[in-house]
């Protein structure tokens, strides 16, 4: 029996691309595995979010509350977005303002300004007793919040917890009852991921649960799994090009035949991830070629490449190549390229525009809605790691699909949660701890191509 021997292992870390060896056959052997989602271990750590001091603190009790550059002037203007129950150390200044119509104070926070007003208030010299968190978003997980696709499409978001009186009328004609009930806010008619606490409350024999939005719904979801997939971290150049298995069924994978011609000598799984050497054609057949000798059909891998500097102006700057035709990314540190992933861009009636930008708007997460030709409407909560680069388009995480190296989207750069995380907290501008997000101050290129 004639056995290969991997000879070319790369140097990722916890990865585990290829197993030491593989027999030519049996051909159902798993000879390229997919990395083992538990063994993933987080490139960057996130900063802990800021704790009360025994001076003073501010407390941000409405969503995306702004941080200003400036108290007045010419030079004010939001620099970026508490997270609802974020607190900071603050620093009380004499100036006044005014928030939403009740005056206020200006606090200094480390990176900027706050109005303590309506939408922030002040703790005082002595911090709280319990620091209620359960709103806040999760930065040190891919996954900032739990996240459930609403099962029934005609179920209410409730502004307020319904009566069973309330929750009696809905059963009868839900759409008639939004029109009628002021706290019946919509129903779920359409695509709906919610973010939700773990806060419930049982109405009659109705389960509700409140949403980070403050909303209700009742507790009835799809059974979804999270996309646990994740790229890889480059030990150095010459792991690219590297190809990832993209689609469900996995690839055969085939070894030369004694005789000639190849043969079948295992499977790769599906985000088996391998370092090649080329790219052939036999017999009408595309293949990569793994370096090892072995052969995987190309229509079942995307490839992501070294991209030589497309610019003078990247030099020394972090940028990102997205290849929109091979559904890829790579991360260079000026020449170096320092991690490389799969993408899920925008499908052809969305297409995902070309060319150079700058990351403009950053948010740890962003709620987003808009018309599905497919569904009728999508509803997002808290899209994770979202970074704006062109108007309403982003690079941001996807936890509502598993399929990254396929198109996908209505427009963005769909990423896998821990890739968008990684790439948030590699990227500039730097979100300070507390932040939720970080606004009008230009950051790492992104650079948007196509082969054809």
């Amino acid at each position: 029996m004639t056995r290969l021997r991997i000879t070319t292992l790369l140097t990722l870390g916890a990865v585990g691309l290829l197993a030491p060896g593989v027999d030519a056959d049996p051909p159902d052997r798993v000879a390229l595995a997919a990395p083992d989602p538990n063994a993933y271990v987080p490139v960057f750590e996130a900063p802990p979010w800021p704790a009360a001091t025994a001076r003073r603190s501010i407390k941000a009790r409405d969503h995306l509350a702004p941080v200003w550059s400036a108290r007045a002037g010419s030079r004010k203007r939001v620099l970026g977005r508490l997270a609802e129950d974020s607190v900071l150390p603050a620093t009380r200044t004499s100036r006044r303002c005014r928030d939403h119509g009740r005056r206020g104070r200006w606090y200094k926070v480390d990176g900027g300004y706050v109005c303590v007003g309506r939408r922030i208030v002040a703790l005082g010299p002595r911090p709280p007793r319990r620091d209620d968190d359960r709103l806040r978003p999760r930065s040190d997980e891919a996954f900032p919040h739990v996240y459930k696709k609403v099962a029934p499409t005609d179920a209410v978001l409730w502004n307020k917890l319904p009566s069973p009186r309330a929750l009696r009328f809905v059963a009868r004609a839900p759409d008639h009852a939004v029109r009628q009930l002021p706290w019946a806010d919509e129903t779920t008619d359409g695509a709906y991921w919610l973010s939700l606490t773990d806060e419930t409350r049982t109405v009659g024999d109705v389960v509700l649960q409140k949403t980070v939005a403050g909303q209700w719904v009742r507790a009835e979801y799809e059974d979804k799994t999270m996309p646990l997939f994740f790229g890889v971290a480059l030990a150095g150049p010459d792991v690219l090009p590297l190809a990832f298995v993209h689609v469900e069924e996995g690839a055969p994978v085939y070894c030369p035949a004694a005789g000639g011609g190849l043969s079948p000598c295992g499977t790769a799984e599906k985000h088996a991830r391998f370092s090649i050497d080329d790219e052939v054609t036999l017999d009408g057949a595309a293949y990569v070629t793994t370096r090892d000798g072995r052969f995987v059909p190309r229509d079942r891998v995307r490839v992501a490449r070294a991209r030589p500097l497309p610019r003078a102006k990247f030099k020394g700057d972090k940028w990102v190549h997205f290849n929109l035709d091979e559904q890829t990314f790579v991360a260079y540190e000026g020449r170096t390229p320092v991690y490389a992933s799969l993408i899920s861009s925008g499908i052809e009636r969305f297409a995902t525009p070309t060319g150079t930008y700058r990351v403009r708007r950053k948010y740890l997460t962003k709620t987003m809605v808009g018309p599905d030709p497919d569904v009728g409407r999508y509803h997002i909560e808290d899209v994770p790691w979202t970074m704006y680069y062109k108007g309403g388009f982003a690079v941001h995480g996807a936890y509502w699909h598993n399929i990254f190296g396929n198109v996908r989207s209505h427009g963005c750069t769909n990423l896998a949660p821990r890739d968008a995380r990684w790439l948030y907290h590699w990227s500039t501008p730097e979100v300070p701890a507390g932040w939720h997000g970080m606004v009008g101050r230009p950051g790492t290129w992104f650079y948007f191509t196509r082969d054809t």
